[in-house]
């Protein structure tokens, strides 16, 4: 599938970092939908295609978007494991530590974190929250 219409050139009003964070994601949106679905089921699955969805619209990140990103973030850092409504955990239970896919559900997870830094959508390291 192809999700080269992330980045449009209507992204007037995007800050660089907006920007930076929309290339993120555009360029391993396929790898964060297949890790999210890996980790959360149908739930994580949903969000990347709402992910996916907004990031197509002009203009800057919404409340919304910024809160979907971070509820990704959660899933790929397993912040949200215990807090999981329907129960539903996808094959994450199956994966053994030394499976490739936990490598790359890293890397993807260290990824996402650096853009939403950049994005500043959450406080970076040695930052002190307002």
């Amino acid at each position: 599938m192809n999700y080269s219409n992330l980045l449009k050139d209507d992204t007037l009003g995007c800050s660089l970092c907006d920007v930076e964070l929309r290339e993120f994601f555009s360029e391993n949106s396929e790898a964060l939908g297949c890790a999210a679905a890996l980790i959360a089921g149908r739930r994580g699955a949903r969000l990347v295609d709402a992910i996916r969805e907004g990031l197509c619209q002009p203009g800057p990140l919404t409340r919304r978007m910024e809160c979907l990103l971070l509820n990704l973030r959660g899933i790929l850092f397993l912040d949200d494991i215990h807090r999981n409504p329907d129960g539903e955990f996808g094959y994450l239970t199956r994966l053994e530590p030394e499976d490739p896919a936990v490598a790359e559900i890293c890397l993807l997870a260290d990824g996402l974190d650096d853009a939403l830094r950049a994005a500043d959508i959450i406080p970076n390291l040695g930052e002190s929250a307002a």
